[in-house]
């Protein structure tokens, strides 16, 4: 009775949809009252109506859809396969994409010279930056792991020439610096979408890379500007501008540098006043 009633009703949203046309209103429009009309006469028979009579009714009313409704359920079943072939067309795209960018083989065991490594490093690392450049921070941040990682293998650091260890060394913190941005973007998007919460883990991430750098290249302007914002946005005033300040050392004109102590300094002594007030109303 009630898979009667359901599918009567779902037929009808079926007429009143953009393919209505292709079940001819005309004909099953007139047929689906005279169904409910049905439905309501053996609702209230003296005689209870049997499951058989209804299951009867149905197959006769979906036969008669059906019929009628050809060139509908055709259609239907031409979309359905072309959304199934896109699905498949799309799925085997993403494998590929990943086959290409080594996502789904982490574990890199070729035995391969050193020379050869160094290639792929700086070869995964413009990678990387195209990948950056297109927004696509995962995909950059796993091509600068593979970089560091062909760079870092014992084999290729144990016999390493002073050109080619610098080489790999330039390569780590170029790795490492552009890792920090993509988790600074990923950051910002998340604070967009999730809040301070969702950002969080992001520029943890991100200020992670700032350290490998630092241990590589301590002059470096660039990660000290952007460890001291992710300490910000993780609340640690003090160690933004301690990092800041770091930078002034050795860029001591450098504008950006400037303006963020500045801005460091503005918060540091609009949070020094607030905790004065706190203490002036616990101990006043």
């Amino acid at each position: 009775r009630n898979a009667l009633e359901a599918y009567v009703y779902k037929v009808r949203g079926w007429l009143d949809g953009k393919d209505g046309k292709l079940l001819k209103p005309e004909v099953l429009g007139p047929a689906l009252d005279k169904v409910l009309l049905w439905f309501e006469d053996a609702e209230f028979a003296e005689e209870p109506t049997s499951l058989e009579v209804y299951t009867a009714k149905l197959q006769e009313t979906e036969d008669l859809v059906k019929q009628e409704g050809t060139e509908f359920f055709e259609k239907q079943a031409r979309e359905r396969e072309e959304s199934e072939r896109a699905l498949a067309k799309a799925a085997e795209e993403e494998r590929q994409r990943r086959k290409d960018l080594g996502m789904d083989a982490d574990k890199d065991d070729r035995h391969m010279k050193k020379e050869d490594r160094l290639r792929l490093a700086a070869k995964n690392k413009d990678e990387g930056n195209d990948m950056f450049k297109a927004q696509k921070f995962d995909d950059a941040i796993r091509r600068y792991k593979k970089a560091i990682d062909h760079v870092s293998r014992p084999e290729v650091t144990s016999n390493m020439t002073p050109d080619e260890a610098e080489e790999a060394r330039k390569i780590k913190v170029s790795c490492h610096l552009n890792s920090a941005q993509c988790y600074i973007k990923a950051a910002d998007t998340a604070m967009t979408s999730g809040g301070k919460n969702a950002a969080e883990p992001f520029y943890k991430k991100a200020k992670n890379s700032c350290d490998d750098v630092l241990e590589l290249d301590a002059e470096n302007i660039k990660v000290h500007f952007r460890r001291s914002l992710c300490w910000e946005k993780l609340g640690e005033l003090d160690h933004a501008m301690k990092d800041i300040k770091q930078g002034l050392k050795f860029q001591p004109e450098d504008a950006d540098l400037k303006k963020s102590r500045d801005r460091l300094e503005r918060m540091l002594q609009k949070q020094k006043e607030g905790q004065k007030k706190v203490f002036s109303k616990m101990f006043g």
